[in-house]
């Protein structure tokens, strides 16, 4: 890649090129000339791709006139300048500059206009990329995707929002991957799959002999998430606790591993990632409301499959394309998916289309899907799904509601059919939660609720 710098100060310009030889790779190339016209002829005899742009050379706001000359050979201009009119800064971004950049520069302002240039540079057509790594077409995902810059500019977190199966996980993966990708680490953890006395020696790790069974040095996740991406997923279950402790290692980007006095340094990106309804957590208590604002930097909602149904026909095609087996459905099959309401999302449909590709046939009709989706019933109702389940309510049922309120009889029947669950399937956590079709970190909070209900009564 060649790099042009443009600055008549030469202590400035050698300062900038000093700075950017440690931030490009090695075979990179740095040209640079203190004038107008030795920059006009640099941009049309060679191949650049970044330009630094002092705005004023010869004369003042001479630099404005190579923005457009970069921009007409494909290269990305950055203006640099001590000037702080705002007059100046937006003639420069209509110009089209993509940065503006005050002197002295910062080797982290640097950094984070080489970011963004990457990025831009990697993902120019990004809704196609979208498509290819995150299969939609809905509006309102591909336009928060399309602000993703500001995340890249601003290093704020990131906190993704949906229910379960909507793909959170492969949004953090794509996140980091445009971000950072082979320079850093991408960390994984489900909060919800770990014990809540374990959660911050998984986060910040420990010394030897820190507490019992700590027979070694272990690093936390948050120091092999140096210079990468830590992605909490089910982060609302994680314990109060944790949740201050996590707070300043978030804002400081420092901690001490436990039974240490040696503060540690990690800077890391932070992704969150949570299916459950976070503002009603912390009217509850159950979430803190300075670390929801620490987290919550650049939200993306991910909406039910349900709320998508343009996404249905797409995803039904990516995923028969995706396995090694070929297989094809007729147009009543495809029909019957299309209408299918995807409980499970994005995740569900998946493992359907995939179970349908091991089947001996290569050919899917109408009756395999019934029979895999479990509808019992042949009949389709006018509106495009299938027939909705009735209920039998009886008069007690009612009388509760009445007496008690809805909410609590609800709560008490989700509970009820939860430990039924549970129970019926020898106490196996992960069969109950695929049963059910919720989430690890919701069966949990059921469960924790009911174990309180029985202590308080007891």
């Amino acid at each position: 890649m060649n790099i042009l710098v443009i600055d008549d100060d030469d202590l400035a310009r050698i300062n900038l090129t000093h700075i950017l030889s440690g931030l490009i790779l090695p075979e990179d190339i740095l040209l640079e000339t203190s004038n107008q016209k030795d920059a006009l002829n640099i941009l049309a005899q060679e191949d650049i791709e970044l330009v630094f742009i002092d705005l004023d050379l010869e004369k003042e706001l001479a630099g404005l006139e190579i923005i457009s000359k970069a921009l007409e050979h494909d290269a990305y201009p950055i203006v640099l300048s001590g000037r702080e009119e705002s007059e100046v800064v937006e003639v420069a971004y209509e110009k089209g500059c993509a940065d503006f950049l005050s002197k002295p520069l910062t080797k982290d302002a640097l950094k984070l206009v080489l970011q963004k240039f990457h990025f831009s540079k990697k993902y120019k057509n990004l809704k196609g990329v979208i498509f290819e790594k995150y299969v939609t077409q809905d509006d309102k995902i591909v336009r928060q995707l399309k602000k993703i810059d500001e995340i890249i500019l601003s290093e704020m977190p990131v906190l993704l929002r949906g229910p379960s199966g909507t793909g959170k996980t492969q949004m953090a993966r794509i996140i980091h991957d445009a971000i950072i990708g082979s320079r850093g680490e991408f960390i994984h953890l489900n909060c919800a799959e770990i014990p809540e006395n374990l959660v911050e020696s998984e986060l910040f790790g420990y010394k030897k002999g820190a507490f019992t069974g700590a027979d070694k040095d272990k690093k936390g996740l948050l120091e092999l998430a140096n210079k990468g991406t830590l992605f909490l997923d089910e982060i609302a279950s994680m314990p109060l606790t944790t949740q201050q402790k996590l707070l300043l290692a978030i804002e400081e980007k420092t901690f001490y591993p436990l039974g240490s006095e040696k503060v540690v340094k990690s800077n890391f990106r932070l992704i969150s990632a949570t299916c459950d309804d976070i503002e009603e957590n912390i009217e509850r208590g159950e979430f803190r409301n300075d670390f929801y604002y620490r987290i919550a930097g650049y939200k993306i909602l991910l909406p039910p499959l349900k709320d998508r149904p343009g996404d249905i026909p797409l995803l039904i095609d990516y995923f028969l394309k995706s396995g090694p087996r070929r297989i094809v459905l007729n147009s009543k099959a495809h029909a019957l998916l299309e209408q299918y309401a995807w409980p499970g999302n994005v995740r569900e449909l998946k493992q359907v289309i995939g179970r349908l590709q091991a089947k001996s046939s290569g050919i899917i009709s109408d009756g395999d899907i019934k029979q895999l989706l479990g509808v019992i019933t042949s009949e389709v109702v006018d509106s495009g799904g299938f027939l909705e389940i009735s209920y039998d309510i009886s008069s007690e049922l009612i009388e509760q509601v009445l007496e008690l309120g809805l909410l609590k009889v609800m709560a008490n029947l989700e509970k009820v059919i939860v430990q039924n669950i549970y129970e019926t399937n020898g106490q196996k956590v992960r069969t109950s939660i695929q049963q059910l079709q919720i989430s690890t970190n919701r069966f949990y909070k059921i469960m924790k609720h009911s174990e309180k209900q029985e202590d308080d009564n007891e």
